[in-house]
């Protein structure tokens, strides 16, 4: 891993961090936006917030989305994980959405639990042979010191 990378994770974690707050303020404050125009009983005021409310909230989402389709395929390309077809521009797969806002696909639900399976298994892959070693080592290490303490105590 470069530094490059761990500036980038950084970064995309500050930047997801910052959007999930904003997100649960703009909720909040909508909250009580639509409180108030339910007491006063305008439908027609409570649909134009209710809209707004669903534009903005949808802002958030598709942002956070982006980031966090980056960072898996990112994960995946490294451990080698092979990733699903993007399909043609402004059309939904299974494994894909199409964000008219961002104009570009992310990441379905069901394509990152996809990936997030694929890529623990690789890693499983990867760090099993290491696992073992380290005990092993540490059995070692752990009767070394045993052997020398009988010896001098």
């Amino acid at each position: 891993m470069r530094w490059n990378d761990i500036l980038l994770w950084r970064d995309e974690r500050n930047k997801l961090a910052t959007l999930r707050e904003d997100l649960d303020r703009t909720e909040r404050s909508f909250e009580v936006e639509i409180r108030s125009a339910t007491e006063a009983g305008s439908s027609e005021i409570l649909f134009e917030i209710k809209d707004r409310r669903y534009f903005e909230m949808r802002t958030f989402e598709m942002l956070i989305d982006q980031i966090e389709t980056r960072r898996r395929l990112r994960l995946a390309r490294r451990y080698g994980v092979p990733v699903p077809l993007r399909p043609d521009v402004a059309v939904d797969s299974e494994y894909w959405d199409w964000e008219l806002g961002l104009y570009e696909h992310t990441l379905s639900t069901k394509g990152h639990y996809l990936l997030r399976r694929e890529i623990a298994a690789e890693r499983e892959l990867v760090f099993k042979p290491w696992l073992s070693w380290v005990a092993i080592i540490l059995s070692f290490l752990s009767l070394i010191i045993a052997a020398a303490k009988a010896i001098v105590g």
